[in-house]
């Protein structure tokens, strides 16, 4: 999430298209794999690639996740980053409270 949001911020910023491009490789990424019943999992394991159980709900992820998609859909102008945006807050607002 890290990488998405700076890069995202980075390209609202500068204007720079590297860093919009890293934005979306890190959106896609996350979208692809790291995503289960519209939450962001917690962790992804480098040894083998799985991820945490979708039973870990930690909503901290959505929130951030969020926090990038939001800035990628204004940077780029894609409506699938605000549908995906939108797809994720309800699930993360349900269990965050």
């Amino acid at each position: 999430m890290i990488l998405l949001r700076l890069s995202a911020y980075l390209a609202e910023i500068t204007g720079v298209s590297k860093y919009k491009n890293a934005a979306i490789l890190s959106a896609k990424w996350i979208e692809a794999h790291n995503i289960a019943n519209n939450i962001v999992l917690d962790t992804v394991n480098a040894h083998n690639c799985s991820t945490s159980p979708a039973s870990w709900i930690f909503t901290y992820n959505s929130g951030k996740y969020i926090e990038g998609l939001g800035v990628l859909a204004k940077v780029t102008g894609d409506s699938h980053w605000k549908t995906l945006c939108v797809a994720l807050l309800t699930p993360a607002c349900q269990y965050s409270c």
